[in-house]
């Protein structure tokens, strides 16, 4: 009887996980450290690579455009903006305040396990090598591959596609199935395009853009599965790692 109840319980903690994980709570506590990471070591870094970093991290310095426009300027707005949309989910949703450690474990497990397919798709896809950039040092490109994972998942994943999926659905009274699909895809394209002159440093090469759409898909898939924390986690991750491997084969 005891032992039943014991995998009872193991099993409603494992399911307890599946949904944990995806929650605003769990994904703000999980991602805090990285957004910290990135906003304290941008503005630390050498001003002379400034440039680097508005070159890759455009989704970031788009933000930063949207508040001048607005009429609000600051570096850490970016970093507010995450903080605020995902605590006001939070509210809106009537979550508990709980925050469960082995949750942010499991997080932090899942964002590196979730890399592999796309390690998988870059071996599979070749494509030909960019013009040679100005160097910069590894921590300069750890910062910036963090900051991309973070915010480029705010804007195509969590924000673009449920924009997308919103007006399909509630607009133009698409099915659930096909909005999700559509807005995946269109996401995934526009994010491919986004590191592309005349927003991004590169010009158009057809492997890159290809691999990033199909990237873009996978993440957009990781997003409606296992929610912005974790599909943000494993861009970040996935970055990371290939800037250290980079560095190590220089």
């Amino acid at each position: 009887m005891s032992n039943a109840m014991g995998r009872s319980v193991r099993l409603r903690e494992r399911f307890s996980y599946i949904e944990d994980a995806r929650r605003p709570l769990h994904s703000l506590i999980f991602l805090l450290p990285l957004i910290l990471a990135y906003e304290i070591g941008a503005a630390r870094l050498d001003p002379s690579t400034s440039f680097v970093q508005s070159d890759r991290v455009i989704a970031y310095h788009l933000m930063e455009l949207f508040f001048s426009v607005l009429g609000a300027a600051g570096i850490i707005l970016p970093g507010f903006l995450i903080i605020a949309i995902l605590l006001i989910t939070h509210i809106v949703s009537r979550d508990r305040w709980t925050v469960r450690t082995a949750t942010l474990l499991g997080m932090m497990g899942e964002s590196l396990v979730w890399t592999a397919p796309l390690f998988l798709l870059h071996r599979f896809i070749r494509y030909t090598a960019l013009d040679q950039s100005p160097p910069t040092e590894w921590l300069e490109n750890v910062v910036i591959s963090t900051g991309a994972g973070v915010y480029e998942e705010l804007i195509f994943r969590l924000i673009l596609v449920t924009a997308i999926v919103i007006l399909l659905e509630d607009v133009l009274k698409l099915k659930q199935r096909r909005a999700l699909v559509v807005a995946v895809v269109l996401a995934a394209v526009l994010f491919a395009a986004h590191h592309h002159q005349p927003l991004g440093r590169e010009s158009y090469e057809f492997g890159r853009f290809a691999f990033r759409t199909m990237a873009g898909v996978y993440l957009g898939a990781l997003f409606l599965l296992r929610g912005y924390g974790i599909t943000a986690g494993c861009h970040a991750v996935y970055n990371v790692i290939v800037v250290t491997l980079d560095a190590l084969s220089d």
